[in-house]
């Protein structure tokens, strides 16, 4: 049994290079780096990460040793006043991965965001859901030895777990499935399993989830019932369609604390977050919206680095239904045949 206190970590291991070429539609392509800072920013809002394991490694050809030292800077600063270990290497061999949970163990920590990737972003306004999830791993862990939560696919997550024998938690769904997916909350007891039950050899793992796969336990799994995180470059590579579920963008200003919001209009303006739920997403109409948000949806991580925010008058009744219309069609983007389950007043809106 693993000597762990109520403490949470983020392990998180990445390699910067050229961006992927996903179908963002019309959207613009920045690079990993950005994207990955803009993670960071997201993850540095969760209130109840007290310690924080990065080991990221880059392509020196794209990212000069003064970008890098500058990105290892901006992580600190937004980890400001919690342990922080930054590694410029990659785990590869069993040891490592055993050298790099240890430090997890001996900090005390019982639940791990656990990361191979650069861009899973926070997206949600309140961080209150995402506790909710944490304190249903721990109960959960006093009589499941392997628990975790999968933070984002929501779409396709949400459809696996409907279509399993599932049941309902304060706010989750939960069913059994194991996963190598690095991206998890997942108790100590199945890095424990990953690292520790089965010997590997001289197999390589950049990530716990590609070629080979570590060996996975019996897991109960949960899923919120709202989309807490999404992918950057959100699912086309899963055929999601991007009028269902549509790729992020970061929003001009951001870095500075320079955003504007503009909520309401009907046209577009470049240079601000549009907001509109009742256009269709920019990434497939030029003059569309940004997100089909109401202002209560903006995201968490935003709102200190928001410099205006101009609303338009509207019809604020009309915006809340196709907003919940945008809701239940990320929802069922992945598995359709499951819409009928999913609208019975299950997710959280």
């Amino acid at each position: 049994m693993l000597h762990t206190t109520n403490k949470t970590a983020l392990l998180l291991q990445v390699f910067l290079a050229a961006p992927h070429n996903y179908n963002r539609g019309n959207l613009s392509k920045p690079s990993s780096l950005e994207v990955f800072k803009y993670m960071i920013s997201s993850f540095s809002v969760i209130p109840t990460i007290s310690k924080v394991f990065i080991h990221c490694e880059v392509n020196p050809a794209l990212y000069p040793k003064v970008q890098v030292t500058k990105l290892f800077e901006y992580i600190e600063q937004c980890f400001d006043g919690k342990t922080v270990e930054i590694s410029g290497k990659r785990n590869f061999h069993q040891k490592e991965w055993q050298k790099a949970s240890e430090k997890v163990f001996n900090a005390g920590c019982d639940l791990i965001y656990f990361l191979n990737n650069h861009d899973h972003i926070f997206i949600d306004s309140s961080p209150d859901l995402l506790i909710k999830g944490e304190n249903l791993l721990r109960d959960f862990s006093k009589k499941e030895k392997y628990c975790a939560m999968y933070l984002s696919h929501w779409p396709e997550m949400l459809s696996r777990a409907f279509i399993a024998k599932h049941e309902f938690y304060d706010g989750h769904i939960g069913h059994y499935m194991p996963s190598p997916d690095s991206i998890q909350l997942i108790n100590a007891e199945i890095l424990k399993f990953w690292w520790w039950n089965t010997s590997y050899g001289d197999t390589r793992f950049n990530r716990t989830d590609w070629r080979r796969s570590v060996k996975c336990p019996h897991t109960k799994m949960f899923i919120p019932l709202k989309e807490l995180f999404r992918h950057f470059d959100a699912y086309s590579h899963a055929r999601l369609n991007l009028k269902d579920i549509p790729p992020l963008e970061m929003p001009p200003g951001f870095f500075n604390k320079g955003i504007k919001i503009r909520y309401g209009y009907g046209d577009y303006h470049n240079g601000a977050v549009n907001i509109n739920p009742t256009k269709e997403y920019r990434c497939v109409d030029k003059n569309g919206t940004d997100y089909k948000w109401i202002s209560k949806d903006i995201p968490l991580f935003w709102k200190d680095k928001i410099s205006a925010m101009d609303t338009q008058a509207h019809d604020e009744n009309a915006f809340l239904v196709a907003r919940n219309k945008a809701i239940i069609n990320a929802a069922t983007a992945y598995r359709v045949r499951v819409a009928s389950q999913i609208k019975t007043n299950h997710l959280i809106t």
